[in-house]
């Protein structure tokens, strides 16, 4: 299950003990349709170990400006509240699951 991530729930999300996801997206980017199904797909390969929330920026401005969102898309992953690693612009499934295999572990 994909989480919907807002100005209202995004603190609560990010204090989960499990690892977290964020695809940060606008929906007038090419490149944030791109990694759409990657993100999909990422969240049905890791259920149960990893949560995935998709962040729209146009409408969650102060969800954006307080975790230092800077780029749509990107792909933020987080452990224990802490970013841990961020991938901006277009991204590679291989290159996320590298990243959720060492914080799932």
């Amino acid at each position: 299950m994909i989480i919907k991530l807002t100005d209202q729930n995004f603190r609560d999300e990010l204090a989960s003990s499990a690892p977290l996801l964020i695809d940060c997206w606008t929906p007038r980017s090419e490149a944030c349709r791109y990694n759409a199904p990657i993100v999909d797909e990422i969240s049905k390969l890791y259920e149960g170990k990893l949560r995935v929330a998709k962040l729209n920026a146009d409408e969650n401005p102060y969800a954006i400006g307080t975790l230092c969102i800077r780029v749509a898309p990107s792909v933020h992953l987080y452990a224990k509240g802490e970013k841990v690693k961020e991938f901006q612009g277009v991204v590679e499934k291989k290159d996320i699951a590298d990243e959720i295999i060492k914080v799932c572990q």
